[in-house]
């Protein structure tokens, strides 16, 4: 499954060029990604205070996708709870590498990956979706029969 960024995890990751050879402070990584917990950006930042020294652009982007898809909370949008997960728990990912051991539950990542979530799906944003799809004579019927009905509810949304 692809993986969208979060528009919050796009502003963080955005301060590098992006190639996947890049090495990564986590030291820089740790505070930016501390700053998107607005309010309790103190608190991220002391459970990050231990993250890994360095790590290259092309494999926190491997890890995340992995982490994702064994979070316990959002699975198909990369977030900045997501990183804050990976960075603050990367010595103990050392020893057992095990992803669903980075998803585990963490009040604090959590909710900011589902705040993230609602932020990514009220722009009327939607997941990557198979381009043959979009040519298929069926899905024109589908749409056609779904929208005459939330018209006739008054159900008028943006795409």
């Amino acid at each position: 499954m692809d993986h969208p960024l979060s528009h919050r995890l796009n502003r963080v990751l955005s301060l590098w060029a992006g190639s996947p050879d890049e090495f990564l402070s986590s030291e820089t990584l740790s505070k930016r990604v501390s700053w998107e917990f607005d309010e309790c950006a103190e608190c991220a930042a002391a459970l990050l205070k231990d993250a890994q020294p360095t790590l290259r652009y092309g494999t926190l982007l491997l890890h995340l996708v992995r982490l994702a898809d064994r979070d316990s909370v959002v699975r198909d949008v990369l977030t900045v709870g997501h990183i804050a997960k990976l960075l603050s728990r990367h010595k103990y990912f050392d020893r057992e590498k095990d992803y669903a051991l980075l998803g585990w539950p963490n009040r604090l990542f959590d909710s900011q990956s589902q705040k993230e979530r609602r932020e990514y799906f009220s722009q009327n944003t939607a997941l990557p979706t198979s381009a043959t799809l979009l040519t298929s004579p069926v899905l024109a019927d589908l749409r056609e029969a779904e929208e005459a009905i939330l018209r006739r509810f008054g159900v008028f949304l943006t795409q």
